[in-house]
């Protein structure tokens, strides 16, 4: 089961409430000098999560965000206490599997199963992101601890450590 923290986040909630009010040409909703604040739901993260998150990639020399799976490579003793995880990008792009730093992951698998991928996927160990905890949307899975040592692996080969 997946636990929930409340963060609250008044910069940023009130830059979205200034937003939503520019386009509604509504004067920005404050009471007096204080801020309002909103809360956003935080999942705590842990090694072998198969997470849904805000995925940035380059397109068009901007750097842009699309809702993507992600493996949660970063180890568990961080992921407490940090407001960044690492990820490594899963992708439905075949092309280049045959690589060591990549892993394929079928759907119907038990682990694909496990993991909750809804097509056969790739995990890119070269494509790494850290992403603030507030981007994971929410966890889709987990990989076993089989699946977990043959990212070890790849992870190992794609950042040269032998």
């Amino acid at each position: 089961m997946t636990r929930a923290k409340i963060v609250y986040v008044p910069e940023q909630a009130h830059r979205r409430l200034k937003l939503l009010a520019a386009r509604r040409n509504r004067p920005t909703p404050m009471s007096g000098t204080t801020r309002l604040w909103t809360c956003t739901m935080t999942i705590d993260p842990h090694r072998g999560d198969v997470v849904l998150i805000a995925f940035p990639f380059v397109a068009q020399s901007q750097v842009k965000q699309k809702r993507r799976p992600a493996l949660v490579v970063q180890a568990d003793r961080y992921n407490r206490g940090r407001a960044a995880v690492i990820v490594a990008a899963l992708t439905s792009t075949r092309a280049y599997e045959h690589l060591p730093c990549k892993l394929p992951v079928g759907k119907d698998s038990p682990e694909g199963r496990e993991a909750g991928l809804r097509l056969d996927s790739v995990v890119d160990c070269q494509t790494l992101a850290t992403v603030p905890r507030e981007e994971i949307v929410r966890r889709l899975g987990r990989f076993p601890a089989e699946i977990m040592r043959r990212v070890d692996q790849a992870l190992r080969d794609a950042l040269g450590l032998g």
